[in-house]
């Protein structure tokens, strides 16, 4: 298995009552969803007129050991940068802040810690 990129990054998710999940999200390498560099108080996906995202979405994985991310509590994460032979995860450099996409849902915000990529 050919071994990817990883940034370590601060996440917190967003209680259901905020928008976020309903059930919470674990780090594991099952749970694969998408970052969006930019404002991490943004809680709506940007569209276009004809309801297309304007924004890019970079394919994340998270590498933990199966730990339930509680909503509303910071965690330190390892993401794997799942595609980086095909995109340009460049914009994921420290500091850099995000929010945490299922689809077009934005579902947490974090920081990037350090970038190896």
């Amino acid at each position: 298995m050919t071994s990817v990129p990883e940034i370590d990054a601060r996440v917190t998710f967003l209680s259901h009552a905020e928008g976020g999940r309903r059930t919470c999200a674990f780090d594991s390498p099952d749970y694969r969803p998408h970052l969006v560099v930019g404002d991490p108080q943004q809680r709506e996906a940007l569209l276009d007129e004809s309801g297309s995202l304007l924004e890019a979405y970079l394919g994340v994985q998270f590498l933990g050991n199966g730990n339930g991310l509680t909503p509303g509590v910071s965690h330190v994460v390892t993401l794997g940068l799942m595609y980086y032979l095909n995109v340009d995860y460049s914009g994921l450099s420290s500091g850099t802040t995000f929010t945490i996409r299922e689809g077009g849902h934005i579902v947490g915000y974090g920081r990037v810690l350090t970038a190896t990529n």
